[in-house]
């Protein structure tokens, strides 16, 4: 490689205070602006280490030799400034065992999320047949149906769907990415519905992560970042619709799924008990399940 593009992937060009250029390692750089701006980054990214951020740079400056490099750089830290998830700028977001790209089109998938998937996981193995079928609603980035089918080693019919079209093109980059590692006889689909609109057959497992945020709880409990940048539809349901939203979402639910089925769905832990109320008169067994910190965070139903 010519030397001075690898001096492109591993300096800055830095401005001195004193109207010096020189150039500086990155990893020193980033070092640097971390011990610096620490209480900012710790305010908008909790828990971020200064390795994290090396990561998320390296990754927004990948094209090798181009000269848009230290353009990209200090757009990067623009970004940061104005609070911008780290996800939406590296477009890269770790879930469950896997890499999964996001942009502002789609939610940035939450660790706790990885328990539907593993609640999931263990629903398939024991009622595994060769004909199973699963049916996401609302896949956004398909970070949970995508992640399901990588870790079972077995053909399964997936159908996800999504109302947003910008959230089934980040979904098919993913399906693309992510194609190799599926069995070779697994069946994907994935299309524009309005719940269970176009889905049409039966399945024995739903699982789900729907905007469940009332519009009135506005910014209470929910993080800055998310209010400001991930999309609203998916977020939040209207105070006067969201009841009779559920029933018909339960309703429907139940009626695609086969003799013994299973619905799991992700939800807020100040509504799941008036929900699980609407579930009981559709399906014969309701129960919630906690997240990591012992929210109430999970529905699950079965017929």
């Amino acid at each position: 490689m010519h030397l001075w593009r690898i001096i492109k992937l591993n300096y800055l060009r830095v401005l001195t205070n004193k109207g010096i250029t020189i150039l500086q390692s990155v990893q020193d750089y980033i070092s640097d602006y971390f011990t610096k701006n620490n209480e900012h980054l710790s305010k908008f990214y909790p828990g971020i280490t200064s390795s994290r951020l090396l990561l998320a740079f390296s990754d927004t400056c990948k094209v090798v030799g181009s000269d848009t490099y230290l353009g990209q750089g200090f757009e990067f830290f623009k970004d940061l400034e104005r609070g911008k998830p780290l996800e939406y700028i590296d477009h890269n977001a770790y879930f469950y065992r896997s890499n999964f790209y996001v942009d502002k089109r789609v939610l940035i998938p939450r660790s706790e999320t990885e328990i539907l998937v593993g609640d999931a996981l263990n629903i398939v193995k024991k009622n595994y047949h060769e004909e199973y079928s699963i049916a996401e609603v609302g896949v956004g980035s398909f970070a949970i149906g995508l992640s399901l089918l990588m870790d079972f080693d077995k053909k399964i019919n997936l159908w996800g769907g999504d109302i947003s079209l910008d959230a089934l093109k980040v979904a098919e980059i993913n399906l693309f990415r992510h194609q190799s590692r599926l069995h070779p006889e697994a069946s994907v689909i994935i299309e524009k519905s309005d719940r269970f609109e176009k889905l049409n057959h039966k399945v024995d497992l739903i699982i789900t992560n729907p905007p469940y945020i009332k519009v009135s709880a506005g910014k209470v409990g929910v993080h800055i970042q998310a209010e400001i940048y991930e999309p609203k539809i998916a977020l939040y349901l209207e105070d006067g619709e969201y009841d009779l939203w559920y029933d018909d979402f339960f309703r429907d639910g139940s009626l695609k799924l086969r003799e013994k089925g299973l619905f799991l769905m992700e939800g807020h832990e100040d509504c799941l008990l008036d929900l699980k109320e609407i579930a009981i008169k559709y399906f014969n067994h309701v129960e919630i399940k906690n997240d990591y910190t012992g929210r109430q965070r999970f529905l699950h139903a079965s017929l």
